[in-house]
């Protein structure tokens, strides 16, 4: 099966409480990356999901590559 690799942006209530949970239950998705400006968000949200890549440059433009 081929895997949808997404890097998402915003580490807040509605992110954690509602949209990250229901991603990550998807067998053909892959969470690769998270960007949010405030740090311990950041972290908290990439370890609950096991994001490895992170971002807090607001101006940053990435791209993720499996």
């Amino acid at each position: 099966m081929n895997k949808v690799n997404i890097a998402l942006i915003g580490a807040g209530g509605m992110a954690n409480g509602v949209h990250y949970p229901s991603l990550a239950e998807f067998e053909d998705v892959n969470l690769v990356g998270l960007s949010d400006l405030v740090e311990s968000k950041l972290q908290a949200t990439a370890e609950r999901f096991e994001i490895e890549h992170t971002f807090t440059d607001p101006a940053l433009q990435w791209i993720v590559r499996s």
